[in-house]
C-alpha cells in the first residue's frame, strides 16, 4: 500500500472505532436509563400507585390529542359491538358521527361472521 492509501484505511479504522465506541456508549446509557425509569415504576408501585396505569399514561402523553381521541372513540367503537358497553358515550357533534361511522363498520363487519 502507498503512504496515501495507508492514511485513508487507517482513517477509516478510526472512524469505524469511533463510532462502535460511540454505540457501546448510548447503549450503556440507554440500559442505565432503563434500569432507573423501572426503579421509578418501583417506588411508585410502593407507594400504592398501580405501575400498569401509570405505564398507559406516560404512553398517552406521548400521543398527539386528536391521535387520543380517535383510538378511546375506536375502542369504544368496538367495546359496544361486543357487548363490553351497554351505552352509548357521550361524544361531541363531530366525534358522534365518526362513531356512528364506525359502529355501521363495526355491524357490517358483525354481519359478514353472523
Amino acid at each position: 500500500m502507498t503512504p496515501v492509501s495507508d492514511t485513508l484505511h487507517q482513517h477509516a479504522k478510526d472512524d469505524l472505532k469511533r463510532i462502535v465506541e460511540a454505540i457501546e456508549r448510548l447503549e450503556e446509557e440507554r440500559t442505565d436509563l432503563a434500569s432507573d425509569v423501572k426503579d421509578l415504576y418501583s417506588e411508585a408501585k410502593s407507594k400504592g400507585y398501580d405501575a400498569k396505569i401509570l405505564r398507559k399514561i406516560v404512553s398517552l402523553r406521548k400521543k398527539d390529542s386528536n391521535q387520543r381521541m380517535e383510538e378511546d372513540l375506536v375502542l369504544a367503537t368496538y367495546m359496544h359491538a361486543i357487548g363490553m358497553v351497554q351505552q352509548e358515550l357521550p361524544l361531541g357533534d363531530e366525534h358522534q358521527r365518526k362513531s356512528k361511522h364506525e359502529i355501521v363498520r363495526v355491524e357490517e363487519f358483525e354481519d359478514a361472521f353472523a
